[in-house]
């Protein structure tokens, strides 16, 4: 495995941190944060970088993630710009995940609760966009079974034949 390093990025400028994980030099990878890239943006890429951690083993990379996070929820204050405790690997599950806050997208397909409200979210979304089209296409729909072009609960495309016509 290649080295992992847990670095500390911190802009000159304005003092805004991020701490972040990187396989790459890390005092030329600037960072991945959603948030962080955005603030660089604005603020320029003016930063210093404090190497936290280094190690070539996985193992190690996480326990120091683990130690360095108790008593330090950094994540959680304004002065970084991390959404979640950087964990030394690629696993974002639980409470490391960003969503995990909001209620919302995390564990939503295993979660019949969640999922009921990101359905009637976005099915209020759909309405909204295509109430007049929906409407149009159900009243041609009724039009067709009334004048008996279409059976009810048939496919669109089904049409009632005759019985008296020869086949």
């Amino acid at each position: 495995m290649k080295t992992v390093h847990i670095y500390r990025k911190t802009h000159k400028k304005t003092g805004k941190m991020y701490i972040g994980r990187t396989q790459q030099d890390p005092y030329r990878y600037e960072g991945s944060g959603r948030a962080w890239r955005e603030h660089l943006k604005e603020h320029g890429y003016d930063m210093d970088t404090e190497i936290l951690f280094s190690s070539d083993k996985q193992a190690e990379v996480k326990q120091f993630c683990i130690d360095f996070a108790v008593g330090n929820e950094y994540w959680k204050e304004d002065a970084y710009f991390n959404e979640c405790r950087e964990d030394g690997g690629r696993d974002i599950t639980g409470k490391n995940n960003p969503n995990y806050k909001h209620g919302r997208a995390v564990n939503w397909k295993s979660d019949p609760e969640v999922q009921r409200k990101n359905d009637k979210i976005r099915n209020a979304k759909y309405y909204q966009e295509n109430k007049e089209k929906e409407a149009a296409r159900m009243r041609q729909y009724y039009k067709d079974v009334r004048d008996g072009k279409r059976v009810k609960g048939a496919k669109p495309t089904s049409v009632i034949r005759p019985l008296n016509e020869d086949i």
